[in-house]
This record gives C-alpha cells, sequence and structure tokens, in this order.
C-alpha cells in the first residue's frame, strides 16, 4: 500500500526539524512539500531529497494550505504531517497491512509528544486522521487548528508518530501565543452545551492550568518518567495559563494598551 500513498507536510522555517521527518518517509515515491516562503535553510534541506515536490503558497490559514496540498496529490491515499511529526517503524508497517480495498476512509493515529527526541507516555496529544483517502476528505479551520472532515468511516492504528519540534522555546512561546488567542475567540463564542469535556473545562477559564500537572504527573504517571515529563507537564500548564488569561480578559471586558515606545 505505500505506493498507493503520497505524504503532504506544510513548512515554514523547519530547518530543525524536516529531516527527521523526511527521514521516515524514504518509502514514498512523492512527497508533497508546501512551503511558506522559508528563510531558513529549510529549502536547502528539501532539495536533497529527489522525491519531494516543493510547492510555495503564500500563508493564508491552515485549512486552505492543507487543501492546496491536497490538490497536487495523484494517489488515493494520502498521508498528512506536521513538519515535526516523526512516523514510527511500527506505524509504517502497520501501514504497510491496510488493504487498498479497506472499508474505511481514514485512520486515526495515535501522538507521543517527544521532549530532546524521548517520547512521552504521559503525553496528552489527542489522535489525529493523517492517512485518508484523498477523494473523501477536506480541511476546515477551527479555532486555532485544521480539521479535516472525512465522508465515510475511520478506523484506528495502534503505532505512534511522535510529534518532536526542536525550536527553541522563545518559538513555541511566539505560536502559542497566538494560538491561544485563537482558541479564546472560538470558545467565547461556542455553545457550552456542544463542546468535549475538555472545552467545557477550559471555557471555565480558571481549573485546567490548576489541574494540568496533577493530570499529566499522576493520573498518567508521568511521575515516573522523570525530568522530562514534569517539564511538558508545566508547558501544557503554560498553554492553558495563556489560553485562560485570554478567556478572562474576554468574559471581563479588559482592554489592555500597549507600552508606548521611549
Amino acid at each position: 500500500m505505500p505506493t498507493n500513498i503520497t505524504p503532504i507536510i506544510l513548512t515554514l522555517n523547519e530547518e530543525l526539524n524536516i529531516e527527521r521527518t523526511l527521514s521516515q518517509l524514504n518509502w514514498a515515491q512523492r512527497i508533497i512539500i508546501i512551503d511558506s516562503y522559508s528563510t531558513d535553510k529549510t529549502i536547502s534541506i528539501l532539495k536533497k531529497y529527489v522525491q519531494v515536490e516543493l510547492f510555495q503558497r503564500k500563508f493564508d490559514s491552515f485549512d486552505k494550505q492543507s487543501n492546496f496540498a491536497l490538490q497536487q496529490v495523484k494517489t488515493e491515499w494520502v498521508l498528512s504531517l506536521d513538519a515535526d511529526y516523526v512516523v514510527s517503524d511500527g506505524l509504517i508497517e502497520e501501514i504497510r497491512l491496510i488493504s487498498d480495498r479497506a472499508e474505511d476512509n481514514g485512520f486515526w493515529v495515535p501522538l507521543r509528544f517527544c521532549v530532546d527526541g524521548v517520547p512521552l507516555k504521559c503525553s496528552v496529544l489527542p489522535p489525529r486522521i493523517v492517512l485518508f483517502r484523498k477523494s473523501k476528505a477536506v480541511y476546515y479551520q477551527d479555532g486555532h487548528a485544521h480539521r479535516l472532515n472525512i465522508d465515510g468511516k475511520t478506523g484506528h492504528l495502534r503505532n505512534f508518530i511522535y510529534h518532536d519540534d526542536r525550536k527553541p522555546f522563545k518559538i513555541w512561546f511566539k505560536s502559542q501565543e497566538k494560538y491561544s488567542a485563537q482558541e479564546a475567540d472560538k470558545l467565547d463564542n461556542a455553545d457550552y452545551n456542544k463542546l468535549k469535556w475538555v472545552d467545557k473545562l477550559r471555557k471555565l477559564a480558571i481549573l485546567v492550568p490548576l489541574l494540568m500537572p496533577v493530570y499529566i504527573l499522576l493520573f498518567k504517571r508521568g511521575v515516573f518518567e522523570g525530568k522530562r515529563a514534569v517539564y511538558y507537564a508545566y508547558l501544557r500548564a503554560y498553554y492553558e495559563a495563556m489560553l485562560s488569561l485570554k478567556l478572562l480578559k474576554l468574559y471581563f471586558g479588559i482592554k489592555t494598551t500597549e507600552r508606548l515606545k521611549p
């Protein structure tokens, strides 16, 4: 089946990540990269891989960028990856066993967050549909994230994709600052009764930042995974605190003024 799959990846200044992602895709005959005009060494790295077909497109939104990538795919199946996703050997073998006549039009894959390249069992990343039939799928924007709408049945795969982002913390902070603002706007305008239970807790804007370290370190047994799990627990709590602050600002009508330049 892998010969009938095209991986697609969106990139923007991913020189610290993209090579690990591509190194696990040497089975693919064609890899579609949609780059948003990277200014680092991303392009020179991509040129080392003969399977890569590079398209550059000005970024407007994740869903439009992803749907543009789908338009370039010629195979029936798509493997949609972030530039910091590393496909495990086990998942590659599991994909090989999927029949092309499978009833499912898409497959959910579990994710594991990595710190310094070490996967954490206490990861709280939700699974994603990353393998799917092109003709049955379309992306749409949902808050800061882009979601995939699949027409038909979906199945579940057992092996992991590793989320292994090696960018500096300041870059992570900048992106999460933007994502938390988008997510706050989404939650503020959402119907509470239609939200998932996690988002219902988030909409309360108080509990989740406090509960996240307890959930990861105790309930998910991260305390037994050492210092990386502790770091991860508070990294997640940090994002949730940013989200809660933005929600409280919206709820209370707080309008902060920008500091004047000297």
